[in-house]
């Protein structure tokens, strides 16, 4: 099992938890999509930034753990 280093910085824990090779790819029913990684950021962006985001994707991009994983990010 991986784990997270807790020193990680959010935009490195996006990439660590749904990029190439990060942890979700590693279990069964999960597939590296880019554009799932780059909303991520945006929404991570748009929290740190404080602005209101926008978007829209086509199903099976992966638009629910998107937002939830840079949401849980910058909560803690």
């Amino acid at each position: 099992m991986r784990t997270l280093h807790i020193m990680l910085t959010s935009s490195e824990a996006i990439d660590a938890i749904l990029g190439p090779d990060g942890t979700l790819e590693h279990k069964s029913s999960f597939a590296f999509r880019i554009q799932q990684q780059d909303m991520a950021h945006a929404v991570h962006g748009a929290l740190a930034d404080q602005q209101h985001l926008f978007i829209e994707a086509p199903t099976g991009v992966g638009k629910t753990l998107a937002y939830l994983i840079p949401s849980l990010l910058f909560a803690l």
